[in-house]
């Protein structure tokens, strides 16, 4: 028995438990000896799934089992898993049994004269569904002992019909206390906690597989709640910080080919969060032309190579026309593998750093003109003076 947790839609983990089969067995033996005790050793019975797989059989071979070659080895499939085989009610030999296996399977109880030709020919099938399980216990009966005294024929038959369906409701109501009621509460309690509903602990009944397997997921719960709220308190100082930091924060999940864009990374280029979509295409229509071959460039040396981070400069579109200049840097993610699987990174805004340098860089090259034609000037009145003291000494 399995169920899957889920949250936001998405599927988180999932739960399971198994019963020992044996335990069923001995339930199911037990009822095979009072229904001898009670009719005699000629009835036979079964046990079914609601989807009509046979569960228990007197004929082993329809119960579901592995299927073995001629020196009774398993046989596995292409992939190495054993290669189960299950017989139903849908596919059984005797006709009269296919028939009507609709209405076994989707009627509460009732009881069906088998044809006079076949393996059950001269027998009455007597049928009952399990409480909160669904399956269904099927008792063929030979008419030969409802049938005593002619004249006695009918309300014998009708007498021995309703012992034995009362039989029959009474085991299932045993059954269904001693094995579906624990499952079906252990069922409700998953499915409880797969959709987000708030779960209080419980102490099972008993101490069998099942009560066992419920503690666990009690255990389990407390360690996920646990785990959820320090994740939860972990995101809230990761807010914090990058909303004090002022920087937009990306996300591209390579594998699934998604990305998200935080709300800053979008308002940095003038646009609401609802306004740019969150696809990796949306970063490569904002980038300017002339930056696209650097950045492609990064990117693929990033994922061929052994690095696991890069930095970039780069220009993106604002959404009022001017360019947006932003330090790009990111961390890579890879898979067991060593494939790409996650790039997560973040944007500052350095435009106006970027102008400031631009500024700079101005006043240090006019500043330089200047200085230059200072000196020319200064070398060119050097020379009139050493031309002049030249003359003086000639003259003298």
């Amino acid at each position: 028995m399995a169920s899957t947790i889920m949250r936001d839609q998405q599927v988180v983990g999932m739960l399971g438990g198994a019963l020992p089969w044996k335990n069923i067995e001995h339930y199911i033996h037990a009822m095979k000896t009072r229904f001898e005790e009670s009719v005699g050793s000629g009835a036979r019975f079964f046990l079914v799934s609601p989807s009509g797989y046979y569960w228990y059989h007197w004929n082993p071979a329809k119960v579901v089992h592995y299927k073995k070659d001629t020196h009774g080895r398993v046989i596995l499939n292409e992939i190495g898993e054993k290669v189960a085989v299950r017989s139903s009610l849908w596919e059984d030999p005797d006709l009269t049994l296919r028939k009507n296996a609709k209405m076994i399977l989707g009627t509460n109880k009732g009881y069906i004269e088998m044809a006079s030709s076949g393996e059950h020919k001269g027998h009455y099938l007597l049928f009952n569904k399990v409480k909160s399980s669904g399956y269904i216990l099927g008792l063929f009966v030979p008419k030969t002992i409802v049938s005593s005294a002619v004249n006695d024929v009918r309300m014998y038959l009708i007498g021995l019909a309703v012992f034995v369906i009362l039989l029959l409701v009474l085991t299932s109501y045993w059954l269904g206390y001693r094995i579906s009621q624990p499952i079906t509460k252990l069922s409700a309690l998953t499915q409880a906690i797969r959709s987000g509903k708030t779960v209080q602990p419980y102490e099972p009944i008993g101490k069998d597989e099942t009560a066992e397997l419920t503690k666990n997921v009690f255990t389990m719960l407390d360690v996920l709640r646990a785990n959820e709220k320090a994740l939860k308190e972990s995101d809230e100082r990761f807010s914090l910080a990058m909303a004090g930091a002022n920087d937009g924060l990306w996300d591209w999940d390579i594998q699934r080919k998604s990305v998200y864009y935080s709300p800053r990374w979008k308002s940095m280029l003038g646009y609401e969060p609802h306004e740019l979509q969150n696809r990796f295409e949306v970063f490569q229509d904002l980038l300017i032309p002339s930056d696209v071959p650097r950045m492609d460039e990064a990117l693929k040396t990033l994922f061929s190579g052994n690095d696991s981070s890069f930095e970039i400069e780069c220009s993106l579109q604002h959404k009022n026309g001017y360019q947006v200049n932003v330090l790009c840097r990111a961390y890579l993610v890879r898979n067991s593998e060593g494939e790409p699987q996650r790039l997560v990174g973040t944007h500052v805004d350095i435009t106006e750093r970027k102008k400031q340098e631009a500024f700079n860089k101005r006043l240090n090259e006019k500043l330089e003109a200047h200085v230059q034609e200072r000196t020319r000037e200064l070398d060119e009145r050097n020379a009139q003076l050493e031309a002049a003291m030249k003359i003086a000494e000639e003259a003298s």
